[in-house]
């Protein structure tokens, strides 16, 4: 593990949110391409066929964020 890694461990769970959010836009916002793994694909999948058994659902993006902020 770097020091990196081990500061951001140390971090409030609040600003490991926020980090990850940042980080979650830039990624987003580089225009790479990234090679799907198979087994992503294959989760990707299995997901999708679980919501169209009704075995899985969506949440709110702003409500989950509360619950994990809550947690």
């Amino acid at each position: 593990m770097t020091a990196l890694e081990e500061e951001i461990l140390k971090l409030p769970r609040l600003q490991k949110i926020s980090l990850m959010e940042q980080l979650w836009v830039n990624l987003s916002q580089k225009g790479e391409q990234f090679e799907l793994p198979e087994w992503h694909a294959a989760q990707l999948q299995e997901t999708e066929q679980q919501l169209k058994d009704g075995k899985e659902h969506f949440e709110n993006w702003a409500e989950a964020k509360q619950k994990l902020r809550n947690a």
